[in-house]
């Protein structure tokens, strides 16, 4: 777990966690999560030494951080994007941290780095 000092506390900018994923069959798999702050954008990669980026999700893509229940120290939030029907497409994505201080760490970081520090 990599952090960064910020005038309103300390901020997760780098770390493991679980992610739910697949189409047909969801499992959780360790993915390795890097908050590019320049870019605006969460980059997560299939492990630390990041050689292969399984995907990224612009901040200005992501809302409604909130813990979850799913499964211990869960967090997600929803990503929206517009879709070529001009309806916008909507996806959950829950993650899973090693402890409930770390989950509250991860919710309050992409908040603050996403400018909505003050949402609960």
């Amino acid at each position: 777990l990599s952090m960064s000092s910020a005038s309103s506390g300390r901020l997760i900018t780098s770390g493991t966690l679980l992610k739910e994923g697949g189409k047909l069959v969801t499992k959780w798999q360790r993915r390795f999560f890097v908050v590019d702050q320049e870019a605006r954008v969460l980059r997560y990669f299939s492990d630390e030494r990041k050689s292969t980026e399984k995907g990224s999700i612009a901040f200005d893509q992501m809302s409604e951080f909130a813990r979850e229940t799913k499964r211990d120290f869960c967090f997600g939030f929803t990503k929206r994007k517009p879709h070529k029907s001009g309806k916008m497409k909507t996806k959950r994505y829950y993650f899973a941290a090693a402890s409930d201080e770390e989950a509250e760490q991860w919710v309050a970081s992409l908040k603050f780095l996403d400018g909505r520090a003050g949402e609960s």
